[in-house]
Parts: structure tokens; C-alpha cells; sequence
């Protein structure tokens, strides 16, 4: 049996949570290898990850003058460079520098990576459930930019009509 597991059948674990100020904030237990369990202060970044609009997400956490920032970001493709693709560069470009005034940043990274990202102050308690809500509440209002950069992309393949006959708008 795990240590894990363990906990849900160890009164001393019970006990430890019980004695412990609701709501536990993230980063404010540890389980060592044993599986005892402890308060630890939040002084090291919580990293973890999340799916958004089809991407990936790297995320931490850590604490800021009293309350939490918290920091994302997501690959969102490769930029070509001019010479390879001239008007995909341009397209991209132009819907990135939209993204001026959204609370999102983009960054160019090695090898033509981009990123997309932004970053968030929330006060405390820091519970998974409301870094969570801040996070997707500051994604939700841009998610169109993301369906975009999709289909910029990974444009749908065109529709193509049999030989000897057309095509019929719906």
C-alpha cells in the first residue's frame, strides 16, 4: 500500500488535518517518505500545469508581498521566418500584437518558439479551486485568440469537388 493511500485510513493524519486553519492553501502540507504529514511554509514556487483551449500550460506559483503571483505560459507553434513563409509570419504577427491590452504576453524563444502567457496577482487564501478560477478567469475573455492561432496554424484542408461536379453553398 502507498503512503498515499495510507492517509485514508491513518487517524494521525486525521488528527493533523483537523488541528490545521481552513482553508489549506496550496503548498501549506507535505507528506514526507514515510507519510507523515506536516505544515511547511510556502516559501519555494508551486509549479504545475493545466489544459486550456487545447494547449498545454506550465504554471508556478509563489508567494508576493502577501499574496500569490501566479505565472503561465503555453507553446503555441513556431514562428516561421520570412524567407520560409512569409505571409504565415505576417498573419501571426499581426494577431499577436493584438493580444496588446488582453493581460497576455507573447515571447519568441529559441529555434522560432512562441509562447503565450500572463501572469496574475491573486490575494489569499491561495486554494487549488481559486488559482484555478483567477487563472481561467483571466484566459476565458481571450480564448478566441487561441481558436484563431489554431486555425492559422493548422488550417482545415479545403473542400474539394469531385470531378464533373460543383461545389453548393449551404
Amino acid at each position: 500500500m502507498n503512503a498515499a493511500s495510507d492517509q485514508l485510513t491513518n487517524p494521525a493524519a486525521f488528527a493533523f488535518l483537523v488541528e490545521q486553519t481552513s482553508p489549506l492553501e496550496v503548498g501549506s502540507v507535505t507528506v514526507t517518505h514515510d507519510g507523515t504529514m506536516s505544515r511547511r511554509d510556502r516559501v519555494e514556487p508551486i509549479r504545475f500545469g493545466f489544459q486550456f483551449a487545447g494547449r498545454t500550460f506550465e504554471a508556478e506559483a509563489r508567494p508576493e508581498d502577501g499574496k500569490l503571483m501566479v505565472e503561465f505560459t503555453a507553446s503555441i507553434g513556431l514562428l516561421p521566418y520570412s524567407v520560409e513563409n512569409r505571409p504565415l509570419r505576417a498573419t501571426l504577427l499581426r494577431v499577436l500584437n493584438g493580444l496588446r491590452g488582453t493581460g497576455l504576453i507573447w515571447t519568441l524563444g529559441e529555434h522560432q518558439e512562441l509562447r503565450v502567457g500572463g501572469r496574475t496577482l491573486m490575494d489569499t487564501p491561495a486554494t487549488a479551486t481559486r488559482i484555478v478560477a483567477t487563472v481561467v478567469t483571466t484566459l476565458l475573455p481571450v480564448r478566441a485568440y487561441f481558436d484563431l492561432l489554431d486555425e492559422i496554424l493548422d488550417p482545415p484542408a479545403p473542400v474539394q469537388a469531385e470531378p464533373g461536379t460543383a461545389l453548393v453553398a449551404e
